[in-house]
């Protein structure tokens, strides 16, 4: 439930600022996001394989054998890191494009704040999704580990 109310709060306040800031029609931008996710898709694939489906399903089980607890941790860790760099990464392509077709004064205001909406995508994604995924498999493992203590005694 706790979880709930936080994640809640946290995407709320995102929204007033957006909404304060000119509306979410300025946050939200196709091709950036087909990007990061390109980029991070790829990225998991490439360091993980196969194992990508079988730690996000991990994710979502209440009891996680011990043996997974590290490999699982260490998953979501990369994928989090992969995110941010991905998001600089769309960020640079994104400039290097702006740049070869830039003509109008005029537009470098937008096209830089589409630019930076990589970033600002990387970070949200790996702190406010992946981050906390990765929390909750380390709580419910505690959780088991903990309750498994309490019948042994």
């Amino acid at each position: 439930m706790f979880k709930l109310i936080g994640l809640f709060i946290c995407i709320a306040s995102i929204a007033v600022v957006m909404k304060a800031g000119g509306g979410f029609n300025m946050y939200v931008n196709l091709p950036t996001l087909l990007l990061l996710f390109g980029i991070t898709l790829a990225g998991t694939i490439v360091g993980y394989g196969k194992q990508t489906i079988y730690y996000f399903m991990l994710a979502g089980k209440k009891q996680i054998p011990s043996k997974d607890l590290l490999p699982a941790l260490n998953f979501f860790n990369y994928i989090s890191r992969l995110t941010l760099y991905s998001g600089i990464c769309a960020f640079f392509i994104s400039a290097v494009v702006i740049l070869v077709n830039f003509t109008d004064v005029k537009m470098l205001g937008p096209a830089i704040a589409i630019t930076l909406l990589n970033i600002i995508y990387g970070l949200v994604f790996s702190f406010i999704i992946i981050q906390p995924i990765k929390h909750g498999i380390l709580l419910n493992r505690l959780s088991v580990d903990s309750a498994t203590e309490k019948k042994g005694k």
